[in-house]
């Protein structure tokens, strides 16, 4: 297997992304970002401490945890909604994307800006 493919996206962050080895190829999406990257990408684009953006991460997301343990759905406004819900065996999970999100994967879109 190969070294797998990079390329820079044009961020103000100028972030190299890189497929694993073995990757789909140089049209492939990256295979993920972990939230460090995250991280680092909100400090740059932010200029705050990097500590201070990991804190305000953690809490968001703990914040959207304990939504879903009480049975709540989650909204993004421009990201995209989180559904849950319990059924008899297990609880159900959905995302609906933002119509920002649809555009950029070339879905139906009434979104009209930029993406």
């Amino acid at each position: 297997m190969g070294a797998g493919t990079c390329w820079s996206l044009r961020t103000r962050a100028g972030v190299r992304l890189c497929t694993a080895p073995g990757g789909r190829g140089d049209d492939a999406m990256p295979d993920r970002i972990d939230k460090p990257d995250v991280v680092r990408l909100v400090v740059q684009r932010t200029n705050r401490e990097y500590s201070v953006v990991e804190e305000i991460l953690d809490a968001a997301l703990e914040e959207v945890y304990a939504a879903f343990k009480r049975g709540e759905s989650v909204s993004l406004r421009n990201f995209g909604s989180f559904y849950v819900r319990p059924e008899p065996q297990q609880w159900v999970f959905r995302f609906n994307p933002a119509q920002r999100l649809r555009k950029l994967f070339g879905w139906s879109s009434t979104y009209r800006g930029d993406v």
